[in-house]
């Protein structure tokens, strides 16, 4: 499975690493992963980088980057894209046209609780699902009105790129190819 993860930038934090982790093991079980971000950046090995403008919490920066995101799903032709946080979240849904041209996806790991409410509210546009690092922020995500987020441990993007999954049928466990077996069965490549 080809998998293309966007991030605003790929330093130190939280978010980083967890695509990181979602690479490294990914790699392990064979499938393919690019990260479109800002910035010079070194990925792991075998990692594409695919360069996006820097958005700087500016709404004005969002279209030259959801053009320039569309342009990579064009030429990287992933399964899924998955948008790490809000602003990513905002260009994935243009450049997949909200899911319809690629299946896109969000996960929330987390924003200031002055921006909940903005958030929840960009998050209802994107029309993306929308997946939350843990329970806090799923219950945050839920009081200010994005309709059922789902917990990372219930995430099954192999699934629910293909159709098999949706946002009400999600299951409990990770789905990793050769390492987990996935409750719903093996998908062919």
């Amino acid at each position: 499975m080809r998998i293309l993860h966007v991030i605003q930038e790929f330093g130190s934090g939280g978010a980083e690493q967890v695509v990181r982790q979602l690479c490294t093991a990914g790699l392990t079980a064979g499938d393919e992963f690019a990260v479109a971000c800002s910035g010079a950046t070194v990925l792991l090995d075998g990692v594409p980088h695919l360069p996006l403008p820097m958005l700087h919490r500016r709404p004005s920066q969002v279209l030259a980057a959801s053009w320039r995101l569309r342009d990579h799903v064009r030429d990287w032709n992933p399964d899924v894209v998955h948008a790490h946080n809000p602003g990513m979240a905002a260009i994935t849904a243009l450049a997949t046209l909200r899911g319809a041209v690629r299946p896109g996806m969000v996960t929330i790991h987390g924003v200031r609780p002055a921006d909940d409410i903005a958030t929840s509210r960009l998050l209802r546009c994107t029309g993306l699902p929308v997946v939350a690092c843990g329970a806090g922020v799923a219950a945050t995500l839920r009081a200010h009105g994005t309709a059922r987020p789902l917990l990372a441990s219930t995430m099954c993007w192999r699934h629910w790129s293909r159709g098999v999954c949706t946002t009400s049928s999600w299951h409990p466990t990770p789905c990793r190819r050769r390492m987990n077996r996935c409750p719903m069965g093996d998908l062919p490549r």
